[in-house]
Formats: structure tokens, sequence, C-alpha cells
């Protein structure tokens, strides 16, 4: 991950992703902040932080599957 972590990463990969908006009946839409009605987000920082690649993918699974077998879920 980069100097700003998982957070930013995972707020600019949303982001990012114009296909994923939310529903014409969100709340969000009637915000009088400008950058939470065009993002569909609630927050706005990190909206314009660099979205995760295939490395940061790896190792978030990697991560998850190391939690897991820590905890012994299967």
């Amino acid at each position: 991950m980069e100097s700003k972590g998982l957070e930013s990463s995972l707020i600019g990969t949303l982001a990012s992703y114009k296909s994923c908006r939310p529903s014409s009946e969100w709340l969000g839409n009637y915000s009088p902040v400008k950058k939470i009605r065009e993002s569909g987000l609630w927050l706005v920082q990190h909206l314009k932080s660099n979205p995760i690649n295939e490395k940061d993918k790896e190792i978030i699974l990697r991560a998850v599957e190391e939690t897991n077998k820590r905890m012994k879920i299967t």
C-alpha cells in the first residue's frame, strides 16, 4: 500500500468506478456538498487517491488468509 494506507486506497478505488453509483433515492444526492453528490460517497477525503492495484490485492488477500489461519476460520 502507499503511505496513505488501505482506507485511502479503498476510497480511491470506489470513487474511480463510474459504473458503481448510488441509487436515485440515495440521500447523498441532496447533500449541499458538491463532492458528495458527484462522487456518490459520503466521504470526501481520499477521493483522488490511487485505486488498489494487483500488487495491493495480493497483499490484502495474504493478510486475510493469514488472519483466517490464526483465527482458524475456513
